[in-house]
């Protein structure tokens, strides 16, 4: 891939030196400018995180606690009114990206059982499930 630059110097595009086609055009940044907006692109943290929570226990999942690890107390239950039903069902969790990546979670179980999961990292995460011991 080669840079392909206005009169100005500025990258208009980018050119596949073996076709000849130009593959991206991107906005009018100076190459300094391209390397700071693709860095900020690449360190900026998401809004959001979210996966899937599934119960595949033989329980009711009541409530659901996920606390950014350097917090000391678990924070809001995030299921609120919802219940999660037992043998496989499933919500979507979402959760601020602007408190970090890696939480403790809290699930309790309608019959008053109480898992702890510590250091989940949210960031790579796409569907966590509580099974039966």
């Amino acid at each position: 891939m080669t840079p392909v630059l206005s009169e100005e110097g500025v990258i208009v595009a980018e050119e596949d030196t073996a076709s000849s086609e130009v593959l991206k055009v991107g906005a009018k940044l100076d190459a300094d400018s391209a390397l700071i907006a693709a860095k900020n692109v690449i360190e900026s943290p998401r809004s959001a995180y979210s996966f899937t929570l599934t119960n595949d226990t033989s329980v009711d999942m009541l409530e659901f606690y996920a606390s950014p690890e350097t917090v000391t107390d678990w924070e809001d239950d995030v299921l609120g009114e919802k219940t999660i039903r037992a043998n496989g069902d499933w919500t979507l969790i979402t959760l601020s990206g602007q408190r970090g990546c890696v939480y403790d979670f809290l699930a309790v179980f309608a019959d008053g059982d109480k898992l702890e999961k510590y250091g989940i990292d949210v960031c790579m995460l796409e569907a966590h499930t509580y099974y039966e011991n």
